[in-house]
């Protein structure tokens, strides 16, 4: 639980400051070129796309890791024995 629940959650927050925070400097930037230059160079068209394709990396991480963040969840909450299908869970989405 500890090598896997915890370290989970600090990647997963780390991911969504760190991408927010690159998503909102290249849009600041882009948005300042736009108004010096009025167009739109290619390489500001690439990096705008790329600032719009962000988000999508991070959604990756959270489908790739939510079961298992799940299954460290219920171990902390309940003593019980965890059901096979969040096992499955955790082998599905963790080798996506």
């Amino acid at each position: 639980m500890i090598f896997s629940s915890v370290p989970l959650l600090i990647i997963l927050v780390m991911n969504i400051i760190l991408y927010f925070m690159t998503w909102l400097r290249i849009k600041t930037e882009s948005d300042q070129m736009k108004q010096t230059l009025r167009t739109m160079s290619a390489r500001m068209r690439a990096t705008h796309r790329a600032a719009k394709a962000m988000p999508f990396f991070v959604l990756a991480f959270f489908i790739q890791w939510w079961a298992t963040a799940l299954f460290g969840a219920w171990q902390l909450a309940t003593t019980k024995e965890i059901p096979q299908t969040i096992h499955h869970l955790v082998t599905t989405f963790s080798n996506i």
